[in-house]
């Protein structure tokens, strides 16, 4: 881990407070997005009951938002990712290891996407397996179908992984283990992983979302300064790609599974790169030339000048000097709906 070279860039927090509430999606969007989730879910709870005629489930247990929005570290609430619970009389239909898994998985995505394609804007089956729904508020739903697991977690149905194959996840132990990174370093799990995907988007670099929350859940606990305040995030953000260079294609186990996953490494050069900016904007902070370092702060995340000094916005007020843990809410509360 670095140490740190001279004083802060930082000196009155205004830049990353501004930042981090800039990408911070607002009330109006949130809600915006938890009732697309919500008809989404109904439209299939309504199509596969009078298809089947099974007994109806309880209005509002059949999804579960999850992702960055669950999470808390969504900068964004276009596009929302939820977990359709299949129901229990069409399980067997995909939940089967035998020789017709395959079209039998096939088949039913098929009547799912044809339920929605009659209530929605769009509806169709990405590369990566998602089931993408454009709702009439412009959202985005991306929606997997899903199956619980007696020992917790889902089974999700995703082609990508193979037609017939199904992939394991567990969206309540990976937000334990966001809020456990989180109670230790006041909130800066979260906040890191807000940042690095800003970074990401930015400078269009190929990492998967998981891997970036991953690498920041383990690096934020051993980070020396993560219980001290925002005038470290340059420090922070400069030590993460540091170490992060050095992480390429490790294999990582997802929390609450079994199930092993691919860092990947075309990610690395990125990572160097943004170290370097990083440390040249602290160094050129230190020697109070605020311009020059902000034009380095802008090659990582790409967001305009104005907005990343804090003159003219008023989002800034909502984070606090020293903001404490940020409210994500408890993956059996409000998300299951």
């Amino acid at each position: 881990m670095l140490e740190p070279g001279g004083g802060s860039a930082l000196s009155d927090n205004d830049f990353f407070r501004s930042l981090l509430a800039h990408l911070r999606p607002s009330p109006v969007d949130l809600a915006a997005g938890e009732a697309a989730a919500a008809d989404v879910a109904h439209c299939l709870e309504r199509g596969f009951s009078r298809s089947d005629t099974p007994t109806r489930a309880t209005r509002n247990s059949n999804y579960l938002i999850v992702g960055g929005i669950a999470k808390g570290t969504a900068s964004a609430a276009r596009v929302i990712d939820c977990l359709y619970i299949l129901p229990p009389h069409v399980r067997h239909r995909a939940w089967s290891h035998d020789a017709r898994a395959k079209e039998r998985n096939i088949g039913l995505l098929g009547q799912i996407v044809a339920y929605l394609s009659h209530s929605f804007v769009s509806a169709h089956l990405t590369p990566a397996g998602w089931i993408a729904v454009e709702t009439p508020s412009g959202t985005i739903v991306r929606l997997l179908p899903a199956v619980p697991m007696e020992g917790g977690g889902f089974r999700l149905a995703r082609p990508a992984t193979g037609i017939g194959r199904w992939h394991h996840t567990d969206p309540t132990a990976e937000q334990d283990v966001l809020q456990r990174a989180n109670r230790i370093s006041r909130g800066k799990a979260t906040h890191l992983i807000l940042l690095l995907k800003c970074w990401r988007r930015a400078n269009d670099v190929a990492i998967h979302s998981m891997a970036l929350e991953r690498l920041a859940i383990e690096f934020v606990p051993q980070w020396p300064y993560r219980r001290r305040s925002l005038l470290f995030y340059d420090w922070m953000v400069r030590d993460f790609f540091f170490w992060a260079a050095h992480q390429g294609g490790r294999r990582v186990p997802l929390p609450g599974t079994a199930e092993p996953f691919d860092l990947g490494d075309k990610w690395v050069f990125d990572a160097e790169a943004g170290f370097a900016f990083a440390k040249r904007a602290g160094r050129l902070g230190s020697l109070g030339r605020w311009d020059k370092a902000m034009e380095h702060w802008y090659r990582i995340f790409g967001q305009p000048l104005d907005l990343l000094l804090g003159s003219g916005s008023a989002q800034g007020s909502r984070i606090s000097p020293d903001p404490l843990i940020p409210h994500v809410p408890h993956a059996g509360s409000r998300l299951l709906s």
